[in-house]
């Protein structure tokens, strides 16, 4: 990363609430009892938050209903220069039974109810193995978005500034002392860049602060992943393991991801969809050890949840922006493309004797 371009836009928190009331009234007033609005996330850091709000379709809502609130969530995030800037990704959208269970799969912190019947959420929040995996996933994810970052020649502000988010909260589930001094230098950094006028220096403090938090990063990555492999696996992964990835053969130190290998251990009638798309995009080695409970049955249930989550982007064309352990493997969301070169890249896993 050699550029970082200011892109923030002057909106305020103010602009976050009226977006949200407008959410509100424009559901409310067409839709009524048939479908339930929340919000979460605390937009702390305007302009460089975004805007996450859900939708709840209600069980008894026609197709052709649930099609057009679909539709009109899509419409409402591309309605004006505000809202195209607030959201990053689209309004997620949900059945009650899926959002009831939503939390096996990705978070919601500061889940805010808004509108319509209220939906008392799963506590996987106290489940041991659902924070192992969540860790997981969302720490791999976090990494390949600053290695990404990395790459970039050229990168806007607000980009880099979520980069730093992702990586402040996995600092924080860390229960180690020098994880948290990082992580409170790292809120106010960010705190100092978005605050005042942008300027030469404060690119330059960027960049040099961005490289060393990297490596940090993974230093704490790596250390944790061992940590995690000793509880989650009958017999923890030796060495280094090879994934397949979707720019080819990358290594990562005795790792074995929720993300990219658990859900091969799913046969194809439990996994169905998301195993066998699963096991296209991210083979992996056929003598890694399987996760001892509870974590297969948890990965068992969160294959149930993505299940649900491609029926509804299969009827409805819901969208698949939900994150790192979300359905965008399925096979609905993997484009024909994805799914040819990664036919073309077997051989070379079988070259490599796996």
């Amino acid at each position: 990363m050699r550029e970082i371009v200011y892109d923030l836009q002057p909106f305020g928190r103010c602009d976050y609430d009226e977006v949200t009331e407008e959410f509100v009234s424009l559901f409310a007033s067409k839709y009524g009892e048939s479908v339930s609005l929340y919000r979460f996330g605390n937009a702390g850091h305007p302009p460089a938050s975004d805007l996450d709000l859900a939708l709840v379709l209600a069980d008894d809502m026609s197709p052709r209903k649930a099609r057009e609130a679909v539709a009109d969530a899509k419409r409402f995030v591309r309605s004006d220069a505000r809202t195209r800037y607030l959201f990053m990704h689209g309004i997620l959208i949900y059945t009650p039974e899926l959002f009831v269970r939503h939390p096996l799969v990705h978070v919601t912190i500061d889940l805010r109810h808004l509108y319509g019947p209220a939906f008392t959420v799963s506590d996987c929040e106290e489940r041991q193995a659902c924070r192992d995996l969540r860790f997981v996933s969302y720490a791999t994810s976090a990494l390949r978005y600053l290695e990404w970052l990395q790459r970039q020649k050229r990168t806007g502000l607000r980009a880099v500034l979520k980069g730093l988010q992702h990586a402040y909260h996995q600092f924080r589930l860390v229960d180690d002392s020098e994880a948290q001094s990082v992580c409170g230098d790292l809120a106010a950094f960010r705190q100092e860049m978005i605050a005042g006028k942008w300027s030469g220096a404060k690119e330059k403090a960027l960049l040099g602060y961005f490289t060393p938090l990297a490596a940090r990063f993974r230093q704490m990555y790596a250390g944790e992943m061992n940590r995690l492999a000793e509880r989650v696996f009958e017999r923890p992964p030796v060495g280094e393991v090879l994934v397949l990835e979707n720019r080819g053969l990358s290594r990562r130190h005795r790792l074995f991801l929720a993300l990219a290998g658990s859900f091969a251990t799913l046969s194809e009638t439990e996994g169905n969809c998301y195993a066998r798309a699963h096991r296209m995009m991210f083979p992996v080695h056929p003598r890694m050890p399987l996760p001892r409970e509870p974590y297969l049955g948890l990965i068992r249930e969160q294959a149930k949840v993505l299940r649900e989550f491609c029926r509804l982007h299969g009827t409805y064309g819901v969208d698949q922006v939900l994150g790192p352990m979300m359905c965008y493997h399925c096979p609905v969301g993997v484009s024909r493309k994805r799914q040819l070169l990664a036919l073309l890249q077997k051989p070379l896993l079988r070259l490599q004797g796996l």
